[in-house]
């Protein structure tokens, strides 16, 4: 009887031992399958934020880039109208200082000489106060056959420098100022002083 009692506790035991090697062995492996899936999981989770970063990283970097390009061209373009307007403003200086003295004297006895004397009977020359003071006595003589036709010499309202030349019933004037030439001047070299600089910038 102590026999049979000692086989059937060994056979308790050992069926006991192997049972719960087995319930072990499935703990382990579920603990295991567990353990695999939290870690790639977290491996996916991971990767997933790394490639967000990089991708917010390089955006940033595309939205910088492109900031700065827009800051160039406005540099450059702010630039470009400065360089205009200094470049109009030379004009305008040296426009005035062509039309000055001699230089303007000059430019009205070629004008007025271009014309047939019988068309000056019609027509008013106008200079500035300070012009015609300066130079009202030379023009006289020098365009004295224009004048007997007609032509007067006179000062013009507004006037600052240069000269014009004006019908007598107002129908149609000739512009010979300063800020005229400048415009005109203007008009056909800042577009090309524009094109040369875009040329540069590109």
């Amino acid at each position: 009887m102590d026999v049979q009692l000692q086989e059937l506790l060994d056979k308790i035991k050992s069926e006991g031992v192997s049972a719960a090697e087995k319930k072990a062995d499935k703990i382990i492996q579920e603990a295991e399958k567990k353990a695999k899936e939290i870690v790639d999981d977290a491996t996916a989770k991971a990767e997933r934020i790394v490639n967000e970063a990089r991708q917010k990283e390089s955006q940033s970097v595309q939205t910088g880039n492109d900031a700065l390009v827009q800051a160039a061209r406005d540099l450059l373009l702010s630039l470009q109208s400065q360089i205009v307007t200094v470049f109009g403003a030379v004009i305008q200086t040296e426009s005035e200082r062509a039309l000055s003295g001699e230089a303007l004297e000059k430019a009205i006895t070629t004008v007025m000489g271009s014309w047939a004397t019988e068309e000056t009977k019609e027509i008013n020359v106008l200079l500035s106060d300070t012009d015609l003071a300066a130079l009202e006595q030379s023009l006289r003589s020098k365009l004295s056959q224009q004048l007997k036709a007609g032509m007067e010499i006179r000062a013009g309202a507004g006037l600052a420098g240069g000269f014009r030349v004006s019908m007598k019933d107002g129908s149609s004037y000739y512009n010979f100022t300063p800020a005229e030439i400048a415009s005109v001047l203007s008009e056909f070299l800042n577009p090309r002083l524009t094109e040369i600089l875009q040329q540069a910038v590109s």
